[in-house]
């Protein structure tokens, strides 16, 4: 499935799907779904032992990719994406009154691959006529 939006820095990754997606339409009609995927991977500490961690990539899909992301894919399902990322300034008001400015990236998939095998849940009628020909 490709999707092409904006330019700028972008990167690929593979990652598990964390939960299930989140999708709406925006104002103007447009679905947009939210993701969260989970890429883990080994790394040595500072006693130079292996250690495993995650990082966490907040993701956002637009149009037809994004339906196709809510009826399709499932948490724990392996994807391949690759994604525009844009830093936005944020500011926030401190405990103390003042304002604290950061900035977060943004990561806007433009091509998503799943890595599992997607398997259509079977309705009840073919359940049934699954049962029957098992039975003895």
């Amino acid at each position: 499935m490709k999707i092409r939006r904006g330019t700028g820095a972008s990167f690929e990754v593979i990652g598990r799907l964390k939960e299930a997606p989140t999708v709406h339409k925006t104002n103007n009609g447009d679905h947009v779904a939210n993701i969260v995927l989970a890429v883990s991977d080994v790394q040595k500490n500072e006693h130079n032992q292996t250690q495993d961690y995650t990082e966490w990539y907040k993701v956002t899909v637009w149009g037809d990719a994004a339906n196709y992301i809510k009826n399709t894919l499932s948490p724990g399902m392996r994807l391949k994406l690759s994604a525009n990322v844009k830093m936005v300034k944020e500011t926030v008001i401190g405990r103390n009154g003042k304002n604290y400015a950061f900035y977060i990236s943004h990561f806007h998939a433009n091509h998503v691959d799943v890595m599992d095998v997607i398997r259509k849940k079977p309705s009840i009628e073919e359940e049934k006529n699954h049962d029957e020909q098992q039975a003895p």
